[in-house]
C-alpha cells in the first residue's frame, strides 16, 4: 500500500528535478545545450572551456545553437578547399538572414588538445575579445581537416 504512493512520488520528484534543473552536461559551467547537433567530445569540450573563461570574466555563458553549428560545419568545408584557416570567405550575412544581429568567428588549426586551443585564443587579443564579448549568446563549433590533413576548428559566435 505504501509502495503505491512512495514509488510514483519518487518518480515524480525525479522528473520535476530534471525539468527544473535541466539535464546538465558540463561540470565546469553547468550549461544545458539546447541543440540537436550534438558535436564531438572535442567540440563540446571547447564550448565548456570557453564558457569557463567567460564565467571567470563575468560574462554570460554561450548556448550551443543549431544555426551557428551548421554554419561552422559549412565553414570547415570552405576551409578544406582553401587549405588553411582564413577569414576570407566568412559571410556573416548567412546567419543575419536567419535573425542574428551580430556574428563573429574564431579559427584554429592543428591542435588536438582543447585546452591548447582555448589558451591560444585567450593569448591573442582579437580572439580573446571575441571569446569574451558580452553580447554573444550563441556558439557553434565544428572541426574538419584541411587538404594537408591538419585539423581546422571553426568557432562561430552570434546574438
Amino acid at each position: 500500500m505504501i509502495q503505491d504512493i512512495v514509488i510514483p512520488g519518487v518518480m515524480l520528484a525525479i522528473v520535476v528535478y530534471f525539468l527544473w534543473r535541466g539535464f546538465k552536461r558540463s561540470i565546469v559551467t553547468g550549461y544545458s545545450p539546447t541543440h540537436t547537433l550534438r558535436g564531438t567530445k572535442f567540440e563540446n569540450e571547447l564550448i565548456d572551456l570557453i564558457n569557463h573563461e567567460r564565467a571567470i570574466a563575468g560574462v554570460q555563458e554561450l548556448r550551443k545553437d543549431d544555426n551557428a553549428s551548421q554554419y561552422a560545419y559549412q565553414r570547415t568545408k570552405d576551409l578544406e578547399v582553401l587549405g588553411k584557416p582564413t577569414h576570407t570567405n566568412f559571410k556573416p550575412a548567412v546567419l543575419q538572414a536567419k535573425g542574428y544581429t551580430g556574428v563573429g568567428e574564431n579559427l584554429a588549426s592543428a591542435s588536438y588538445i582543447a585546452e591548447d586551443v582555448v589558451t591560444a585564443w585567450m593569448g591573442s587579443e582579437e580572439h580573446r575579445e571575441n571569446l569574451l564579448r558580452y553580447n554573444w549568446k550563441y556558439i557553434g563549433i565544428r572541426t574538419g581537416k584541411n587538404k594537408t590533413g591538419q585539423r581546422t576548428i571553426v568557432n562561430i559566435f552570434g546574438n
